[in-house]
């Protein structure tokens, strides 16, 4: 059916988005066609099979075959996963609780463990009252659809995260997206809300650090327009949180906005060596209120006493000396491996920090490059819809401090004979592409 890449690229996931016929199962042929030709034409560049730890170089497995490669796809921006405290304080936990927490948390599912990383929290967050997750997309999920009711109204980046976009698709249909990081988009629609309804609350969300982006709202600002307009703002810090600002606070930190905003939630993938999430607020009635009414919460198990201490050992280095240190060197390889990329007359969006985006408007392009960097020995994340919008792509390297200036160099050099393997000299590239749309069918969903 597929006989060349162009013929591939005549299609993509939309095209099977809505499948049509009675049984639910026969009529997905189509989607595991598409996906099967990309694979045998080498522009399937997903679902690679990690063989070791994560770390700056990792073995895949894909198809039969291994590869060692320098990575920059894993989301360990501190390099604190290998980290031998980490790793100690994980088994001692299997030996003293054992691997499972075995019941949410509103029933059994809490252990000692659990009031240490909710303690460590609130020293990072600066807010006193937090309510564990088992994953940062059930804490983003869980804390609009617990607060908003349907007669409620959200307020959204229209970049943020799927966690945040299907929790308030499923609490109230009065959605008011707003343009990207635009303040006076969102005083307008504030102010368009509260002349017509003061008698409904209004919550609106943002992100600290947009991944697919590398920018980030004026918080201050954000949270002052909110109070002036009687709305609650909540922040998702999952990407910064730990990796950047002082003592890791994340950019809340670095904008002086430490516990000053009403509610943030975080995720533990990023930095903290481990899944989970949490919410965190001001108010001990926010607290309970989540904790009975968010469905990721009572009905889904509780952070495994494993992850736990991997998070709590985490956080304990983020916060020390050696964490200012990695949080340096970090920022340092940012800027070494940005600075590389421009040399090369590409640009990178967004500002220095944990990952660095490169938007590729030609999605059939950005799939070769794919597979020509790991042929050079570099994986890299491939991003295309529905995770950005449809007909473009973007790369995202994920930096780490332990990554070296020469594995940085290496890549810089691998994407640029990459980009002119494929023909990307008669290309044109899309690097500042950022008109997103609300989750549908042609939206931007971050990962």
């Amino acid at each position: 059916m597929y006989e060349t890449v162009d013929e591939i690229f005549a299609n993509n996931a939309a095209t099977f988005l809505a499948p049509e016929g009675p049984d639910l199962l026969e009529r997905l042929g189509g989607m595991a066609n598409w996906r099967g030709a990309r694979n045998s034409h080498a522009v399937w560049p997903y679902e690679r099979t990690t063989r070791g730890a994560v770390g700056p170089e990792a073995t895949f497995g894909q198809n039969g075959h291994r590869a060692t490669v320098t990575s920059f796809g894993f989301q360990d921006y501190l390099s604190l996963s290998r980290h031998p405290q980490v790793i100690d304080a994980t088994i001692e936990a299997v030996r003293q609780y054992g691997p499972h927490s075995a019941s949410a948390p509103f029933w059994q599912g809490n252990s000692t463990l659990t009031d240490d990383v909710c303690g460590l929290l609130s020293e990072l967050t600066g807010l006193p009252h937090i309510v564990l997750f088992p994953t940062g997309w059930a804490a983003g999920f869980g804390a609009i659809q617990a607060l908003v009711r349907p007669y409620d109204h959200v307020v959204f980046d229209r970049l943020s995260h799927a966690s945040l976009q299907t929790g308030l698709y499923a609490s109230t249909q009065k959605l008011h997206g707003f343009r990207h990081n635009n303040l006076e988009n969102v005083r307008s629609t504030l102010s368009e809300i509260r002349s017509s309804d003061t008698a409904n609350g209004i919550l609106v969300v943002t992100e600290s650090l947009f991944s697919l982006d590398a920018d980030y709202p004026d918080l201050a600002a954000l949270q002052d327009v909110c109070h002036e307009y009687g709305a609650t703002l909540l922040v998702d810090s999952a990407q910064d949180l730990g990796a950047v600002g002082p003592g890791g606070t994340g950019n809340l930190g670095v904008q002086g906005m430490t516990g000053k905003v009403d509610l943030q939630c975080g995720s533990f993938s990023k930095t903290f060596s481990h899944i989970g999430g949490f919410v965190a607020s001001h108010s001990p009635a926010v607290e309970h209120h989540i904790r009975v009414f968010a469905s990721t919460y009572m009905f889904s198990n509780a952070p495994t006493p494993p992850g736990l201490a991997a998070a709590r050992e985490s956080m304990l280095i983020v916060r020390s000396e050696e964490g200012e240190r990695r949080r340096e060197r970090l920022l340092r390889n940012s800027l070494h491996f940005r600075a590389g990329m421009m040399a090369h007359g590409v640009d990178c969006l967004g500002e220095p920090g944990p990952f660095v985006p490169i938007s590729v408007s030609d999605v059939a392009l950005a799939a070769r490059m794919g597979t020509e960097l790991m042929n050079r020995g570099v994986a890299v994340n491939l991003v295309e819809f529905p995770a950005v919008k449809l007909g473009t792509a973007r790369f995202r390297f994920q930096l780490m401090s332990d990554h070296t200036e020469a594995q940085l160099d290496h890549a810089v050099t691998s994407w640029a004979e990459a980009w002119r393997a494929c023909g990307g000299a008669d290309v044109e590239i899309d690097l500042t592409e950022t008109a997103h749309q609300a989750v549908d069918i042609s939206s931007d969903v971050a990962v």
